[in-house]
């Protein structure tokens, strides 16, 4: 007969362990084709592990009614584990937003460690009773609010994705983010075991799947819709398509000749960031080429075209980035608007290179 407690460790890890094993295969699989995507999620899979081992040194000193180092060690850990692990989520998810001062986010997370880092000396976080159960004190529920807190930023970044036309990773963001708020509400409410960390290794796996199949709709370097999706979703949104851009990159080549194509790579992403950051709802990004790009506008306004246009003028003048604009409203169809559009861009960077002349 199994014994009670390894039995109980086998319920509280069989599932968690085998996501894990699965994102762990998935990941040495991938890593050759993928390298920037896995090196994203490699310290996430080792906070995982931790968070296994230590959460079970905590159930054991739990039920073996134990109040010394070890307990507390454990669970100082375990605590601040899951923070750094959705600490982590929010970087992946903001990989390709233009959002200055990313390193800001680790605040929450320094602070709760050294807030739960004072239950090895006071009273005022948590302890353990003489029968093993935990004591909370007036700051006992930091680690709570700092989850909360990550949750809200990834909702903000999900809504933030909805304005740009990302539906499915906001949707995927949205979901994950109420998985973990009912995993956190069913263990602390009826004190369950093991809830927490099964629903942030299925959210772990599964968004890393997402963003593994999103390569292919993708460009990788910049995180506009590729090529492929262009034309794909010309046909998709068809008369509902009212503005078609087509952007260049200007000096492209000479800086790959002169400087590397890693130089040429900052520009090219640069370009993207500069563009996204004033992209309206309703306008969706793609690279197409080396170093151009076109937005897709449907059922936009004449005035929000205006200030967009008006907006991305300001950007080429006074961004480090160069780059030939052009436009057009539909016509006749996607071949026509889109030749018009070049056109104009072609006819911007002529008169970009005259301008350098005079």
């Amino acid at each position: 007969m199994i014994d009670y407690h390894l039995q109980t460790i086998l319920q509280l890890n069989f599932l968690p362990l085998m996501v894990i094993l699965f994102l762990l295969l998935f990941l040495i699989i991938n890593n050759r084709f993928e390298h920037e995507l896995t090196v994203k999620f490699w310290p996430m899979l080792v906070l995982l592990m931790i968070l296994v081992i230590f959460d079970n040194i905590d159930y054991i000193q739990f039920d073996r009614h134990c109040t010394g180092f070890a307990h507390v060690f454990a669970a100082f850990v375990g605590y601040n584990v899951r923070i750094l692990i959705l600490y982590r989520l929010v970087n992946i998810v903001m990989r390709d937003m233009p959002i200055r001062h990313k390193k800001l986010f680790v605040i929450p997370a320094v602070i709760n460690l050294v807030i739960t880092f004072l239950a090895f000396f006071t009273k005022l976080v948590f302890w353990y009773g003489p029968d093993g159960r935990i004591m909370r004190g007036p700051l006992a529920y930091t680690p709570h609010f700092t989850l909360i807190l990550y949750i809200l930023i990834c909702f903000w970044m999900a809504a933030m994705f909805i304005r740009h036309g990302n539906v499915e990773e906001a949707t995927i963001i949205f979901v994950e983010s109420i998985l973990a708020v009912l995993g956190t509400f069913v263990e602390f409410a009826f004190s369950l075991r093991g809830i927490l960390i099964g629903v942030i290794s299925m959210n772990i796996t599964f968004y890393y799947l997402y963003i593994h199949i999103r390569y292919f709709r993708y460009d990788v370097l910049t995180g506009a819709y590729n090529r492929t999706s262009f034309f794909a979703d010309a046909q998709k949104y068809g008369n509902h398509i009212t503005y078609i851009y087509s952007i260049d990159v200007n000096n492209l080549k000479k800086v790959n000749d002169t400087e590397g194509h890693q130089a040429g790579d900052k520009i090219i992403r640069g370009t993207a960031l500069v563009i996204r950051s004033i992209l309206p709802a309703n306008c969706y990004l793609y690279r197409v080429g080396g170093d151009e790009f076109c937005v897709l506008c449907t059922d936009i306004s004449r005035e929000n075209i205006a200030l967009f246009t008006n907006r991305l003028r300001e950007r080429q003048e006074e961004s480090e980035f160069s780059f030939a604009i052009g436009f057009h409203d539909w016509h006749k169809d996607f071949e026509t608007t889109y030749a018009e559009a070049d056109k104009a861009m072609y006819d911007d960077k002529a008169r970009m290179k005259a301008g350098r002349a005079d």
